[in-house]
């Protein structure tokens, strides 16, 4: 109770006790002034005392009200409504019993006891009946005083029982407010039974007047029971249907009409849509009367396949569906006003979907976020919508600034008119909201006030209704204008344009067997949906020819999504490669549920329902999810690919630039997916219009090319927006190689020089096999190289020289072999921490430097080591002497013999067997033995010694065969 009073004023507070047991009572009343609790004002501490105690009489009814009854013409003389009171004697002897009313009503004959009661005796248990007559005259209010005195006492009675009733002229009601059509898909009937009351006519031909709005809206209105209505029909049934192939959503009113020209109107309003958002509740409601029909190259329709049954919800708030055999069953339903549309209601305030919703929305919608529905939508008085509306159009709601008025029912009156331009506002961008009842968006309270306080025109009979449905009716409009706005500035922004221009999609691929148009059920951006999903699924699995036409049905088992995550995601496909085709039971969808669930968590997504709501999810909350995924997953779609330049056994690093373009900090999570040799920071923090140069580190242990996916997931904060998710692609291939060590050897051209690379076995609990491979550096540089010293460790291979005997290159026939190093063995067994020697073998065959590099590998820990091997080569051995002897001064002239065959070779034919084998080093010594011609070219190492500078030594010639330089 809240009291108003002016300052230095008084007031009366009158406090009813009405006792229904033999008890006592003690309280302090509590008083406060507004603003501050209770018994915070020391002034209005007040205490209660009261007791019941046993009565000596006992009335069947505290008080009389005959309520509104028809005015009584003046030639019904014998006409009157009754009622009845009962009066029992519970004391332990006999009374004596006075009745009498008083009051102006009394006096005037409008209210009268049927027999006055004047000192009856009354006996102990005895019971004597009261009856009391009501005759209004007149549309106005009457009262009157029945006083009960006992044993002759009549100054002071010993109850006091009030009547009261309340004349009105013959009129028409009705059973509800308003009528309110179900949501149906667009081409379906959509209709609602509802009853016109007759208040005091005694036989009336009902006449009706459709809106002048007819035309555009086509509404049928049909009598099941006839037109006539009177004392015996007092409640008639009237049917109001409505059909239109377009989404369209109207609000209209039927006129019925009495006999003198008075006119009683009740609101119509209903919405007919191609939207999963808008029909829901309804399709879930009679899911069993619908099919889906989806044909190749044909617009998705739900075709009603039988009798659409009448339903009505339980005192248990479940719904039922009207069987028709039963008449009680037939009559609870008739008692229900509104009984489709409560069904509505309770489809749409579904507890799991009121929670899944409000988690998508608080990521994609609001600012704020929406824990507690609708209360902090209530308490905030729309705010956190009409901010999403005034963000989504770029105008300011109109309404928003006036001033609340000074009292209770000034301020809800303004609020209601806010809600009421808030809605035409939406309905000017094509929002479906005539079915949203402005008031239904108030606080109960608030409703109460305006329209339940015997001002706001409301009838008794119909305020049960709203005492016991508003929260359920109030709830469910919230719910059905959320769905709207999102329908309106979420959903129709996905279009066939925006679909082949997203990232991940080629257009070419796109499945042809969707139309975007023409749908009873599904918006064009549902269809969008729809393509998107099953062109994921056919390009990840384009076995499975699987079309998808719904959103519960083909995505229970979540073999959908993981498509959608593989196709966007590559690195997902191991954790979800388990996901089967099911055979629809419960436990076989948890569990590929539960696998998704998984990898949706490892990706990092926000929005992420859990896996019990992945596999049974309805399609109305299964679409929130597809649009949050539509909208998310091209994000993981890789922006560049960073290039990295890799080291064996070293770091190298690299910069990403990030930029933070709002004026709010931004934090996201960092995760790498791919090979380990990758590593960077878990968290990037970005202050306001902040830059960094966020370093990534790539470090090789082994040389296989190495390639990740780095994520950068925006994690939302307090105050702040969460940022777009960014991934990048990272690739490193190995350019250089660090050295464990460098071995340096000289050898003799043709003569095998033997290196022991040493192995080590790196664990000390387990026995290894060690696996090597040889690089040769010199064949690598197509050039003859010569070694300058050892090289530092992690050095880049430098450019060698170039090689030569003392007056240019020597050796360099073709036939030579490519590479002249091999290992003894490529395995060696190592025991727990052991160390051993591998064997390098060289035979150089050019008068040249050699190098290789060598490296050790470990198979269980992808681990290699590296040494490099340097050689520097000397001129063979001489294969003969030559002699001079002559005098002083005298030319001395000798002949040298050279044949085709090159002695230091056939010397090293077993060191040639081992390096090329045996098949292929026979075909070598063929091949440079059967050479029809060989050129020299001659380098004299003394100035006392000339002769010629090239020569040419002919073997068995051979057409066609080609000489050596």
């Amino acid at each position: 109770v809240i009291s108003s009073l002016p300052p230095s004023a008084e007031g009366r507070l009158e406090i009813t006790y009405q006792p229904v047991a033999l008890a006592q009572h003690a309280f302090e009343l509590p008083l406060a002034l507004q603003g501050m609790p209770a018994g915070s004002v020391k002034a209005l501490r007040r205490a209660v005392v009261a007791e019941a105690i046993k009565p000596r009489m006992l009335m069947s009814s505290a008080a009389v009200d005959f309520s509104k009854r028809v005015v009584v013409s003046a030639n019904m003389k014998s006409f009157s409504y009754t009622q009845e009171v009962t009066l029992t004697n519970c004391d332990d002897k006999q009374m004596s019993v006075d009745c009498r009313m008083k009051g102006q009503a009394v006096d005037q004959g409008i209210l009268r006891l049927e027999q006055v009661v004047s000192s009856q005796q009354l006996q102990v248990s005895k019971s004597i009946t009261l009856r009391i007559h009501f005759v209004p005259r007149s549309d106005a209010d009457y009262r009157a005083k029945l006083a009960i005195c006992l044993d002759g006492v009549t100054d002071k009675p010993y109850f006091t029982i009030e009547v009261k009733g309340s004349g009105v002229f013959p009129s028409l009601g009705f059973d509800r407010r308003e009528v309110v059509l179900p949501v149906v898909p667009t081409g379906q009937v959509t209709s609602a039974t509802f009853f016109v009351i007759n208040y005091g006519y005694d036989n009336l031909d009902l006449k009706y007047q459709l809106p002048p709005e007819s035309s555009a809206v086509p509404l049928q209105i049909s009598f099941p029971q006839g037109m006539m209505i009177g004392v015996v029909k007092t409640h008639l049934p009237v049917e109001v249907s409505f059909v239109s192939k377009k989404s369209v959503s109207f609000s209209a009113k039927i006129d019925f009409l009495d006999g003198n020209g008075n006119v009683y109107s009740i609101p119509v309003v209903g919405t007919t849509d191609s939207c999963t958002l808008s029909v829901f509740p309804f399709l879930t409601i009679h899911r069993a009367s619908y099919h889906l029909d989806h044909k190749q190259g044909k617009p998705a329709m739900q075709q009603q396949v039988s009798e659409i049954k009448e339903p009505y919800l339980s005192p248990e708030g479940e719904i039922l569906l009207d069987g028709g055999s039963d008449p009680a069953e037939a009559k609870r339903r008739n008692a229900q006003a509104n009984a489709s549309f409560l069904c509505e209601c309770a489809v749409l305030t579904r507890k799991e979907s009121v929670q899944a919703f409000l988690e998508w929305a608080n990521l994609n919608m609001f600012r704020q976020p929406v824990v507690r529905f609708p209360d902090d939508l209530l308490e905030a008085k729309g705010r956190p919508l009409i901010d999403v509306v005034e963000a989504s159009t770029g105008k300011t709601v109109p309404g928003q600034s006036r001033k609340a008025g000074g009292n209770k029912r000034e301020e809800a009156q303004q609020l209601l008119s806010n809600y009421t331009e808030m809605l035409t506002f939406l309905k000017s961008y094509g929002a479906l909201v005539n079915t949203v009842v402005p008031e239904y968006l108030l606080p109960y309270e608030s409703f109460q006030r305006l329209f339940m306080d015997g001002k706001g025109g409301m009838l008794e009979e119909q305020k049960p209704w709203y005492e016991s449905y508003y929260s359920l009716v109030s709830g469910a409009t919230w719910m059905a204008l959320l769905y709207q706005t999102v329908r309106l500035f979420v959903l129709n922004r996905l279009t066939p344009k925006l679909l082949k221009a997203l990232p991940g999609v080629n257009q070419k691929n796109l499945p042809a067997h969707y139309v975007h148009q023409g749908s009873n059920c599904y918006s064009s951006a549902e269809v969008v949906l729809l393509q998107w999903l099953t062109y994921h699924h056919l390009q990840v699995v384009p076995n499975d020819k699987l079309v998808v036409s719904n959103f519960d049905a083909d995505l229970h088992d979540c073999r959908v999504y993981a498509s959608v995550l593989v196709s966007h995601v590559p690195s997902t496909k191991k954790g979800l490669v388990s996901l089967r085709k099911t055979d629809g039971s419960a436990r076989a969808l948890l569990e590929n549920a539960t696998i998704l669930h998984a990898a949706l968590q490892s990706l990092g997504l926000d929005f992420c329902p859990s896996a019990q709501d992945l596999c049974t999810a309805p399609a109305r909350d299964t679409l929130l999810f597809c649009i949050y995924l539509f909208n998310t997953m091209p994000g993981f779609i890789p922006k560049a690919t960073v290039q990295f330049e890799g080291r064996l056994n070293d770091a190298v690093q690299k910069h990403i630039e990030l930029s933070n373009p709002s004026n709010k900090p931004l934090v996201y999570t960092v995760r790498i997916d791919g090979t380990p040799e990758f590593r960077c920071a878990e968290t990037l923090r970005l202050g306001p219009r902040d830059k960094a140069l966020f370093p990534i580190t790539v470090a090789h242990t082994a040389r296989a090319p190495a390639e990740a996916q780095i994520f950068f997931i925006g994690e939302r904060t307090t105050g702040g927006s969460a940022g777009i998710t960014m991934v990048f692609n990272l690739r490193s291939e190995v350019k250089t190689y660090r050295r464990s060590d460098t071995i340096v050897r000289q050898g003799r051209l043709y003569e095998a020089v033997s290196v022991d690379i040493p192995v080590k076995n790196p664990a000390n609990d387990v026995e290894k096999e060690m696996t090597l491979s040889i690089l040769d550096l010199t064949a690598q540089s197509g050039s003859a190289a010569a070694p300058a010293g050892p090289q530092k460790g992690g050095g880049r291979q430098q450019k060698k020289k170039k090689a030569s005997g003392p007056n240019g290159d020597a050796t360099t026939s073709h036939l030579l072999p490519a590479t002249t190093f091999w290992l003894k063995r490529d395995r060696i067994k190592l025991k727990k921490g052991a160390t051993g020697n591998v064997h390098l073998m060289l035979l150089p065959m050019r008068l040249q430097g050699h190098s290789c590099l060598v490296f050790i590998r470990d198979e269980e820990a992808n681990a290699e080591t590296c040494f490099e091997v340097q050689v520097s080569v000397d001129l063979p051995a001489a294969t003969e002497t030559v002699k001079f002897s002559h005098q002083m001064r005298n030319t001395v002239v000798k002949d040298v013999t050279v044949g085709t065959k090159n002695a230091s070779i056939d010397k090293c034919r077993s060191h040639i067997m081992e390096l090329m084998g045996q098949a292929a080093g026979k075909e070598w010594y063929k091949q440079i033995s059967e050479q029809p011609k060989i050129d020299y070219r001659v380098q004299y190492l003394t100035e006392h010694c000339v002769g010629p500078k090239e020569i040419s030594v002919h073997g068995q010639p051979e057409k066609g065969a080609k000489g050596a330089g």
